[in-house]
């Protein structure tokens, strides 16, 4: 399995990516068997060499998903192996590797009632699932690294699920880091929190759509273009401020579906240096798909306002200042629904880099906007 290479690999000694066939003179191993069993060598057994040489073998691999843990130093702590092939089961037995437990962070799949290191199984069905086990997570920062070989996705979409932020983030196995923080919140470092789901790709009922825009002094423009439109539900304005986490900040449902060429305008104020946008289409049978991104950066000269940290980790909204105006600006707090939650008044002066905003209100974590005299900041809480 996993043509003998090591899960999770990526030290000096053993490589992810070379298959190690040997037992050194002096090195441990774990056997675990299903079950009981004799392990038995024979003369014939023993090579002549070290380390540097091995029996010569097929090393070509079933397709494989393979998920990797790196703390806040992008050190490797931990990692799995997912095996797809007709020749495997859907039970466990003597093809899934147990996963031992370890000292410092621990990250397995958990399937079968018991944590793997290597877990193979029949090819992917519809709506499959990958569930996944972590714990001994520190209060930092991680991150989740997808990387596939000979995986071939047949007209289905793969998403990870964070249980704790309730996002839904799409995963290209060509390489993804889904980068997450763990804080005394216990939810934050909840053993089930992640897990990898799979959707049917539909047939989008429209022929082609693509976004674009243009950054104004305070606010960009955007433009969905869509031609024959038919069977669409609703879109989604999605924004990032880093191209791989994106929430929905505003929802579209007035649509014409008369199969005519439509333009959808939005409009969002522009808070960050680097601004990241999308649509998601969602179609009336269930199935979604998204937009091309576009990328805008706002203007260095201009007045700038941002929420830094964000998400926000306490009661509590640090506002990061440039090139504002002097005087007391109105700033109120909503959430998704367009609720008022609480009001300000912000003073700020001249050559202000910072100010914090103390919340009173009662906020659980999701999703929320702070409307700063008309520019709309938008954060999390954790």
């Amino acid at each position: 399995m996993n043509a003998y290479r090591p899960v999770p690999g990526g030290t000096a000694n053993y490589n992810a990516n070379t298959s190690y066939t040997n037992i050194q003179s002096g090195q441990a191993f774990f056997v675990y068997s299903t079950p009981g069993g004799v392990v038995n060598f024979s003369e014939s057994n023993k090579i002549t060499g070290s380390a540097s040489a091995f029996r010569q073998l097929n090393t070509s691999t079933s397709p494989l998903i393979r998920t990797e843990l790196f703390n806040t130093n992008n050190e490797l702590t931990d990692g799995n192996v997912v095996l797809f092939s007709d020749e495997f089961s859907d039970t466990f037995d003597a093809n899934d590797a147990i996963k031992i437990n370890n000292f410092s962070e621990f990250f397995a799949v958990s399937n079968h009632g018991k944590n793997l290191a290597l877990d193979t199984r029949k090819p992917l069905l519809v709506n499959d699932t990958i569930f996944y086990k972590i714990n001994k997570l520190k209060q930092q920062q991680y991150h989740l690294h997808f990387s596939s070989e000979q995986f071939d996705l047949y007209n289905r979409e793969i998403f990870l699920k964070d249980s704790y932020l309730q996002l839904d983030t799409p995963i290209d196995l060509n390489g993804t880091d889904y980068y997450f923080t763990v804080s005394n919140d216990s939810a934050s470092f909840a053993e089930d929190r992640f897990y990898l789901f799979f959707k049917t790709i539909s047939v989008l009922p429209i022929s082609e759509f693509k976004l674009n825009g243009v950054c104004h002094e305070n606010y960009v423009s955007l433009n969905l273009n869509v031609m024959n439109e038919m069977n669409v539900e609703k879109y989604k304005l999605q924004k990032s401020n880093d191209g791989i986490h994106f929430s929905t900040i505003e929802n579209y449902s007035t649509v014409t579906n008369n199969g005519s060429n439509v333009t959808y305008p939005f409009i969002d104020y522009v808070q960050d240096e680097l601004s990241f946008y999308r649509i998601e289409i969602l179609t009336t049978n269930g199935m979604s798909s998204w937009s091309n991104t576009v990328k805008f950066v706002g203007k260095k000269d201009r007045p700038f306002i941002s929420i830094n940290p964000n998400p926000i980790l306490s009661n509590q909204i640090q506002l990061k200042i440039s090139g504002v105006t002097e005087g007391i600006y109105p700033a109120s707090i909503y959430n998704m629904n367009g609720q008022k939650l609480e009001s300000f008044t912000v003073d700020i002066k001249q050559g202000m880099s910072s100010k914090v905003l103390k919340i009173n209100c009662s906020m659980p974590k999701g999703y929320y906007y702070l409307n700063f005299s008309g520019m709309k900041l938008f954060f999390s809480k954790d």
